[in-house]
C-alpha cells in the first residue's frame, strides 16, 4: 500500500516530497516484481486524496482530522483492498 496524503502537507509542499518517493519505489517495486502473482499494489495515495479531492463534503464522511480516516474512511481502504486480492 502507498502512503496516503495528510492535511499539513500539501503535495506541492517540499515537505511531502519523501512521501511521494516513497511511494514511487513502492509503485515501481510492484511493476518490477518478479512475483507478480503474489505481490499487488493498493494505491490508496491516488484513491483516498485529501488535497485533491473533487468534493468537499466527501472529505467530512471519511476522513476524521488531517491525518486519520473516519469509519467510513477505513472502510473505504477496506474495500480497495478486498477489491485487489478478492481473485488472487
Amino acid at each position: 500500500m502507498t502512503i496516503m496524503e495528510n492535511g499539513y502537507f500539501s503535495p506541492e509542499d517540499i515537505r511531502d516530497k519523501d512521501r511521494q518517493q516513497l511511494n514511487e519505489m513502492i509503485r515501481h517495486y510492484v511493476i518490477s516484481s518478479k512475483e507478480q502473482e503474489r505481490v499487488y499494489l493498493v494505491d490508496l495515495d491516488k484513491d483516498i486524496p485529501y488535497h485533491n479531492i473533487n468534493d468537499l463534503n466527501e472529505r467530512e464522511i471519511i476522513w476524521d482530522d488531517m491525518i486519520h480516516l473516519k469509519p467510513d474512511g477505513y472502510d473505504r481502504m477496506a474495500l480497495l483492498i478486498y477489491q485487489i486480492i478478492k481473485n488472487k
